[in-house]
């Protein structure tokens, strides 16, 4: 079916990010409008215009929207996406497409109608916002709503930092609408994958009640198409530069660092006024009397006065990071490149595990393309397929990690989750005295070793960052103290949320791949407490995936003990024609691999913490991850051909994408990096943090 004919108004820096997601999802754009260079309409987020060539899409240079009615008609759109455009549009212009002109509003509609949103948003001290996806009408942001993803504004956040959240919820709304809005079926192409388009409107929007299902077709479209409950509608107040003065007789010091926040860059700044000079003020921290309760509120990521750290000294605080897979730096590498560019930090990086193993494909050579300077590095990996040879490992990293850190000597050691390379780190940097900082403390899952060596790390730790709020209530529970536990999210989703993912034909041409068709991915570990078991199951996932014929990528698995045995049964398997295998693959691969898949079938920890941000259908096999937090894209089934296939097919229902629809992540909404790099620069390093005690 023929895709309707769409044109792109922008003239900043979102719109082009939200153009290249809608590129991404294989949508196409008939034609890109923006404003000429040096026009009068003033864009702080703007954008050479240069870079709308980008795209290989016809662009049109202009002043003013409302004077190029005949290049619109020339045009003939079916839809006009305007996302950030700051002209006051004419009824014409905004009647003119068939479907309808489609917008984006950094509010939760009806609240917060009118200018400068995210400013006022700041300065009316709303802990909680989103952005608003809907149909551009006469009145201000009066139009029906398309689709809403809420996120939350903290204490410490600046309006770029808002900016970037809102910018982050677009995507999502990008990737949920947009195939329902440019096809009268609501897909692009006939992915199954595309048709999980989330129709949740219940984000705090206040409109689930007024005439929720008045979907009125004459747009030819099955987004949603909602009325706002004008009852609940407030409007911000138009601000001019005059209100960028700070006050310093009447307002009081909570509107001061408000004001500062929320007229940060890109904008004009807050300024003091004295002797005929300005001084502006970029950035700003609140620091609360050191008498005041010092327990860190961790829902709210606040750093208590007792861990303020100020940095009056030139020395560079020094991070040391282990890394020991592909998949772990990957889900890392925005962290580990904001520590880097921190010019108050100096950046270590330990390379070891998985990294330096040719058999499970010398992924450290990932980590040097990426520009990254390996410090040290510690072989650690299995040799052979055995317990044994995991026991073994983890002395020798214990040995000769502890000897790197000595060499390196860090402030501070960034670990991640719950592998042998992180426990062996912790036990050396314990020893060492060295402030452990650990990233997913407090799941749970049934399977293996990964229980007993999460927990383990945990106790060895210093600092906490769980990636959900049933983890950081578990810390509690195992004796950490609250003050030592901040909520950061699942770091994978900075990457997901900001990744520019390969566009379909790329994907077809990378994997030989027909995505006209549906295909699985598969990637099934071996569980260590049976890796005599290993064999057996995985022969039963890809005796399904036999049964069924479908176009399948596997992956290998990690080099835990049984995870040999799975890759000598893959090599039997993907003689299939319809089977292709690879040893690992590199994030951007994988993510757009799973941004399309029809399903993710094995026991990674992708089905249940990335899943959900691509609304993929998962089947999660065995014990491996059982318990551990999930959204409800996850079915779980035995390891066991025919379960295997019942719960494939369920997935690939009509009736289960239909639930995909309230598909939400519940590990974060993508800002996990700065959250993190914000408490290891200003933590103050002394024996109350290193000197545990059990907190209760």
């Amino acid at each position: 079916m023929e895709q309707k004919k769409i044109i792109w108004l922008s003239a900043n820096k979102f719109g082009y990010e939200m153009l290249k997601e809608a590129i991404n999802l294989g949508i196409k754009v008939d034609a890109i409008i923006t404003l000429k260079e040096n026009t009068k309409t003033i864009m702080y987020d703007g954008i050479d215009n240069k870079k709308w060539q980008d795209f290989g899409i016809k662009v049109h240079y202009i002043e003013r929207i409302n004077n190029e009615i005949e290049l619109l008609k020339e045009i003939s759109p079916d839809i006009i996406m305007m996302c950030g455009w700051r002209q006051i549009i004419d009824k014409e212009v905004i009647d003119l497409p068939r479907n309808g002109m489609i917008g984006f509003h950094p509010t939760l509609l009806p609240k917060g109608r009118g200018p400068a949103p995210l400013i006022n948003s700041i300065m009316n001290g709303f802990k909680e916002s989103g952005i608003t996806m809907f149909y551009v009408s006469e009145g201000i942001d009066t139009g029906d709503i398309v689709g809403q993803e809420p996120f939350i504004i903290e204490e410490n956040d600046h309006v770029s930092d808002v900016y970037e959240k809102s910018t982050n919820a677009a995507r999502m709304l990008i990737r949920k609408y947009m195939p329902m809005l440019v096809n009268v079926n609501g897909d692009v192409g006939n992915n199954f994958n595309n048709n999980n388009n989330n129709n949740n409107n219940n984000n705090n929007n206040n409109n689930n009640n007024n005439n929720n299902n008045n979907n009125n077709n004459n747009n030819n479209n099955n987004a949603p198409r909602i009325k706002q409950d004008e009852s609940k509608a407030t409007i911000f107040e138009k601000r001019s530069l005059k209100d960028n003065k700070i006050d310093l007789e009447t307002e009081n010091i909570d509107e001061i660092y408000k004001k500062i926040r929320a007229l940060s860059k890109p904008y004009k700044g807050a300024y003091i006024e004295k002797d005929g000079k300005k001084l502006i003020i970029w950035n700003a921290e609140l620091v609360e009397d050191k008498i005041s309760n010092c327990i860190n509120s961790m829902t709210k990521n606040k750093v208590s006065d007792k861990m303020i750290y100020e940095n009056n000294m030139n020395k560079k605080r020094k991070i040391c990071v282990l890394t020991g897979t592909r998949a772990e730096f990957g889900v890392m590498r925005p962290t580990i490149k904001m520590i880097q560019d921190d010019p108050n930090l100096e950046l270590s990086l330990i390379a070891t595990g998985m990294h330096l193993s040719e058999e499970f494909g010398m992924s450290i050579n990932e980590i040097k393309k990426e520009g990254f300077e390996i410090t040290e590095t510690v072989e650690m990996d299995p040799k052979e397929d055995s317990n044994l040879s995991m026991a073994k490992g983890v002395g020798q990293g214990t040995i000769k990690i502890a000897e790197a850190l000595d060499r390196i000597k860090p402030d501070i050691f960034l670990i991640v989750g719950d592998r042998t390379e992180a426990l062996a780190g912790a036990i050396a940097a314990a020893y060492m005295n060295v402030i452990i900082a650990h990233v997913s403390g407090g799941d749970i899952s049934r399977a293996g070793l990964d229980e007993s060596v999460r927990h383990a790390i945990t106790k060895l730790s210093h600092i906490h960052f769980p990636t959900n709020a049933e983890s950081g209530k578990r810390l509690i529970k195992l004796g950490e103290d609250e003050w030592r536990i901040h909520l950061a999210g699942a770091p994978c989703l900075d990457v997901i949320l900001k990744q520019d993912f390969y566009d379909k034909k790329e994907i077809e041409e990378k994997f030989k791949l027909d995505l006209e068709k549906p295909y699985f991915v598969v990637l099934q570990h071996s569980i260590t407490t049976e890796p005599e078991k290993a064999e057996e199951q995985i022969t039963e996932t890809l005796e399904a995936i036999k049964e069924l014929e479908t176009q399948t990528v596997v992956i290998y698995p990690n080099s835990d003990s049984g995870g040999r045995k799975i890759i000598q049964k893959i090599k039997e398997y993907e003689q299939l024609p319809f089977v292709k295998a690879y040893v690992n693959l590199p994030q951007k691969e994988y993510y757009s691999l799973l941004r399309n898949t029809s399903a993710l079938i094995g026991n990674s920890s992708s089905g249940v913490i990335e899943s959900a941000s691509f609304n993929l259908p998962v089947v999660n096999i065995g014990i491996r991850q059982e318990d551990r937090a999930r959204s409800n894209n996850v079915v779980d089934c035995k390891h066991n051909k025919e379960e295997i296939i019942n719960c494939i097919k369920k997935v690939m229902s009509d009736e289960f994408k239909e639930t995909l629809k309230d598909c939400k992540s519940v590990y974060g909404e993508g800002n996990t990096a700065k959250k993190i790099v914000d408490i290891i620069s200003r933590v103050e390093l002394n024996k109350n943090l290193l000197q545990k005690k059990n907190a209760y």
